[in-house]
């Protein structure tokens, strides 16, 4: 059984394996558009279905549909948060005032 099988996704839980940005931040202590930065910067999400979404709101993870719509992030994937802080960190070389 590979990761990928559809077997192993029905297993996974939302709110468990699947995290929203919001709990991602929660858990890091950032702002969850910090979040959705990394993910611009590759950490990998997914949107989440309209089923998700249904899911989601009868469990009480979210209280509405959102208009811009809802990320998902594998917890096995948070692995990759520091490696991807680090590379936003790192300066690229001086700026403003040269002497």
């Amino acid at each position: 059984m590979t990761e990928d099988d559809p077997e192993n996704r029905r297993e996974e839980r939302l709110g468990i394996e699947w995290l929203l940005t919001t709990q991602v931040a929660k858990k890091e202590g950032v702002h969850p558009t910090t979040v959705e930065r990394w993910i611009d910067k590759g950490l990998p999400a997914v949107f989440a279905t309209r089923v998700q979404i249904g899911q989601l709101i009868a469990q009480g993870f979210l209280a509405n549909n959102p208009p811009r719509g809802v990320f998902l992030i594998r917890k096995a994937d948070l692995r990759l948060i520091p490696i991807i802080r680090e590379q936003a960190n790192k300066k690229k070389g001086k700026r403003g005032r040269r002497d």
